[in-house]
């Protein structure tokens, strides 16, 4: 991953129409922007290619950071692979003084704040309903103090009214100050991430770098040997090189394929049948995967009350939902949808199939999608 000191979001498109619409200051340059991005855009790719794992371990003092990425980039998954990684540790080591990893996943903490569970960190791990392991919070105040610890707040971006963001943000400022020898990380999409407030609090910022071609390589070689056993040797070698050969003959999958979850996804659907070379046939079958299998993959128990819609009505319904939100005249705010208008169009298609309770099943759906795919 890379160090990055300026994080911009706005594209110069959006930049344009604002200021055709008198939405901008008059003194406000397009051109002064763009001189700006194209300076903050080459001392990004200036900074070196460091390894995850060599920043996250640098034995500094107060070790804050930010980690930036896309959606299916890793983050959440590399904070799962430090706390595991103690776990293994300790015991080989039968070391139990290593710095505990704390992980809080800040939507789970907020419904338990919101709920009245929980009014800080410390009470959340020691009896909030969403925490998994919960610990005595006047023990975990002392190892904190002590420094013992590693805290890592995952998925700022996770919450979504930026008021509710803003005062988590504040908590993370607060808990770095009464805690300053813990390392802290947080974890967060880049699109709708304000950094000033983590910068001020001495954070430093990091972007997860897009996977290599051998990287993509050592990926396919190794998530082949895990899936097949020894006697599906033939199996697993015929998978693998179908695999391979679509990506290094198709650019716009070459393209996705340097995102750790679509290759994931890649991988597991070229498992039945070839993959498409087109992106939107490649989405299209993916999207199979996450409404259909994705459940039974987890051992997640059904809602039989779900049981009539299918993964072609989920699909239909969010083809529409996708449709109003690309269509709207918000702007960037298309990547918002109020709850009223989602749980419309899923009750309206609902009511045309026909099925019974279509508001209700609607509801239910919306749970679902929040619980089970972080929608």
């Amino acid at each position: 991953m890379r160090q990055v000191y300026q994080v911009l979001e706005l594209p110069k498109e959006h930049l344009r129409r604002l200021q055709e619409s008198n939405q901008l200051d008059a003194e406000f340059e397009i051109e002064k922007f763009q001189e700006e991005f194209a300076g903050y855009k080459r001392n990004y790719f200036e900074q070196p290619i460091r390894s995850v794992l060599d920043v996250v371990r640098d034995q500094q003092r107060k070790n804050y950071l930010v980690i930036l990425g896309d959606p299916g980039s890793g983050k959440s998954t590399l904070l799962q692979y430090l706390a595991l990684d103690w776990v293994e540790k300790t015991l080989e080591e039968n070391d139990f003084n290593l710095p505990i990893p704390l992980l809080i996943e800040l939507r789970h903490y907020m419904r338990d704040r919101d709920a009245g569970s929980c009014n800080n960190f410390l009470q959340f791990y020691h009896n909030s309903p969403n925490c998994f392991y919960h610990l005595n919070q006047h023990k975990l105040h002392e190892q904190l103090k002590a420094g013992n610890a590693l805290v890592m707040f995952d998925s700022l971006d996770e919450i979504f009214e930026s008021a509710k963001r803003e005062e988590v943000i504040t908590s993370i400022h607060r808990f770095t100050n009464e805690y300053p020898d813990v390392q802290v990380i947080v974890t967060s999409r880049i699109i709708g991430y304000k950094q000033q407030q983590l910068r001020d609090a001495e954070f430093r910022h990091f972007m997860l770098q897009d996977l290599e071609p051998a990287q993509i390589q050592d990926f396919i070689e190794r998530w082949h040997d895990k899936t097949f056993s020894q006697a599906e040797e033939r199996d697993k070698n015929i998978k693998r090189e179908r695999l391979q050969r679509v990506i290094n003959e198709s650019k716009a999958i070459a393209e996705l394929a340097q995102n750790p979850l679509l290759l994931t996804m890649m991988a597991i659907l070229n498992l039945k049948r070839e993959l498409p070379r087109d992106r939107s046939e490649l989405y299209k079958d993916a999207s199979e995967v996450l409404l259909h299998n994705w459940d039974e993959g987890r051992n997640l128990k059904p809602d039989e009350r779900l049981d009539i819609i299918d993964y072609k009505d989920k699909q239909a319904m969010l083809r529409q939902v996708a449709y109003q939100m690309q269509t709207s005249e918000k702007g960037l705010a298309g990547n918002f949808i109020y709850a009223d208008d989602l749980e419309a169009i899923f009750t309206k298609y609902l009511q045309s199939i026909p099925v019974s309770d279509a508001r209700d099943k609607a509801r239910r759906l919306m749970k679902q999608l929040r619980d089970r795919n972080f929608i």
